[in-house]
């Protein structure tokens, strides 16, 4: 079954509840990054009211029986929104399965169901749901890319030691899992340079040149203190071209200085 196809059905279902204000797509679909392996990412807006998101939420199985059986099914909770994410299996659509998330929330919340994603609406009862999204502006876009940074800016001098020590017990294990989350603020730091952001190393590799890639792959196969050298140094090149822009120039100083005492 096509992507567009399940879309479809889901919008059919919610433009009968009156309590839905608008669906969008978020992720890889509405950019040029999507493939047949693309997971499916649906925000589904509500009026301002908790009991309209009750009654949204209440369809969550309702859109599921739309789209087929699920193998599995991941319910989550927050303070004013909902998520479910739900897996099929490859039968139905090959070659690998499709993982369809859908995050639930009303309208005075909708910046928070999708966090630095882009966004394409595909159902607005009222018009209300794409003025809501073009309140998503860049400046909003650019304190989440800080907020980003900023976390991964606490956490790596942690995870350098972390490594350094794996490397030296002869630990591959534990070096391979700490040298990831060190990746990880990586591929948000070079996210940063287009405003972006991502976590994680899904689809990082759009944001690093092919010298920055093979460098990165180089840390995959290696078991060395040079590896971890050369992720460092990598980090900091790229927060030196971001700090200014974000105003993060104090917190990348004291990284290098407690980095130098570490490496």
């Amino acid at each position: 079954m096509d992507w567009h196809l399940v879309v479809d059905r889901i919008v059919r279902e919610a433009e009968a509840e009156p309590s839905i204000e608008g669906v969008f797509l978020g992720g890889s679909l509405v950019t040029d990054a999507w493939d047949e392996f693309s997971d499916i990412d649906l925000g589904i807006a509500t009026a301002n009211s908790n009991d309209a998101l009750a009654r949204a939420y209440a369809m969550r199985t309702q859109f599921a029986a739309v789209v087929g059986r699920p193998l599995h099914v991941l319910e989550k909770e927050w303070d004013h929104s909902r998520m479910i994410s739900l897996l099929f299996g490859k039968s139905q659509f090959p070659p690998a399965g499709l993982e369809l998330d859908m995050f639930f929330g009303q309208l005075q919340y909708i910046a928070e169901l999708m966090p630095g994603a882009s966004f394409g609406v595909v159902f607005d009862r009222r018009g209300l749901l794409g003025a809501e999204l073009e309140k998503l502006d860049r400046t909003r876009r650019e304190e989440e890319v800080r907020r980003d940074l900023a976390e991964q800016l606490v956490t790596f001098p942690f995870d350098v030691n972390h490594a350094v020590k794996a490397q030296a017990r002869g630990d591959l294990f534990n070096y391979q899992f700490v040298m990831e989350r060190m990746r990880a603020a990586i591929f948000s730091a070079a996210a940063s340079r287009q405003g972006a952001v991502v976590r994680g190393s899904k689809r990082a590799s759009r944001y690093l040149s092919e010298p920055e890639r093979e460098l990165i792959l180089r840390s995959y196969c290696e078991f060395s203190r040079q590896a971890i050298d050369e992720l460092v140094e990598f980090y900091l090149s790229l927060l030196t071209q971001s700090q200014e822009q974000y105003g993060l120039a104090g917190q990348v100083r004291h990284l290098r200085a407690a980095l130098s005492e570490l490496t």
